[in-house]
């Protein structure tokens, strides 16, 4: 730890006893060189939780725009081609999916798309002509969208079967992943084992 750090640390201990009017200063980011971190991470993801462990993998993962994943992977139920196997970049493409798309309850095509997982699906984008944002009068913004592919805009109702089937399949698809990633890093302490 550098000095600077030590000196904030103790100064905080002294104030934690009485800590009124203790402002925190900003969290800093640590700096790892890029040499390093690569291997460090993937270190870490072997021995940490499974959350990390899918955190790394999909950071390992192209998530970029889904619109170029492979067909399979972009569709309301995921079927891969004959002979096709799950790999970890396709397991992260098909994640990344069921996190940011949505499918119209009916025309079951592409109704909306959020730009990061993390987002309200009341901000995410409406997509195609005949998709609008639900007018229902209650609704907090995360209603499915409405659809005019029959000539009168309507929208169904996404049941609790429905939620629990994507659900299912999103913690399918992480402990897949998490098991992809704990076997590569077992792999990769072994060769350095025998070195």
């Amino acid at each position: 730890m550098s000095d600077d750090l030590v000196r904030e640390c103790k100064e905080l201990r002294k104030k934690l006893k009485d800590n009124r009017g203790h402002k925190f200063p900003p969290a800093r980011p640590r700096i790892v060189p890029a040499s390093t971190g690569s291997s460090s991470s993937s270190a870490d993801a072997g021995t940490g939780s499974g959350s990390a462990q899918i955190a790394a993998a999909e950071k390992s993962s192209p998530l970029g725009d889904w619109t170029k994943y492979p067909e399979c992977v972009r569709t309301k139920v995921c079927k891969l081609d004959k002979g096709q196997q799950w790999t970890k970049e396709l397991l992260g493409q098909r994640l990344n999916v069921l996190r940011r798309v949505r499918w119209c309850l009916c025309c079951n095509e592409v109704c909306q798309v959020r730009s990061d997982k993390k987002m309200k699906w009341s901000d995410a984008e409406i997509i195609g002509d005949c998709h609008r944002k639900n007018t229902v009068k209650d609704n907090n913004g995360s209603a499915y969208p409405e659809c005019n592919k029959t000539g009168a805009w309507k929208s169904g109702t996404h049941t609790r079967e429905m939620k629990n089937q994507r659900a299912s399949e999103i913690r399918k698809l992480q402990r897949e992943i998490a098991k992809r990633v704990a076997s590569a890093s077992g792999q990769r302490k072994k060769k350095k084992v025998k070195k």
